[in-house]
């Protein structure tokens, strides 16, 4: 987000820009994480649908940082499915055991931090 504003200046656009930008981000990567696991029908129809998401439109339009969240989650698991088939399963457990520590405490400290500005 600090690079939109660098651009654009500290507007309300320069926020909504970086939010629209991230959530437009998303949909090829929810492409790429069906067709990884199912195949590239699979792909094009969960990205059709995010892209047709009334949530995931409004929190991309409103500028809020929400929409990061989405994102980041789609790349983390679709980073750890190829690592998986790149690397091998056994690997791949540690892996996910990491994750699934990781998500919950960024999830608590997240809300924690919007609690605290709101």
């Amino acid at each position: 987000m600090a690079a939109f504003i660098a651009v654009a200046g500290p507007n309300i656009l320069a926020v909504r820009l970086a939010s629209a930008s991230i959530g437009i981000l998303t949909i090829p990567l929810i492409y790429l994480l069906g067709k990884e696991l199912y195949g590239p029908r699979v792909g094009l129809t969960a990205a059709a649908l995010l892209a047709l998401d009334r949530t995931h439109i409004n929190f991309s339009r409103f500028g809020m940082n929400g929409i990061t969240a989405p994102f980041f989650l789609v790349l983390s698991v679709y980073l750890i499915v190829r690592a998986c088939e790149l690397v091998g399963h056994a690997i791949c457990g540690a892996g996910s055991r990491l994750v699934s520590v990781c998500i919950p405490i960024w999830l608590s400290m997240s809300c924690r931090f919007s609690w605290r500005s709101g």
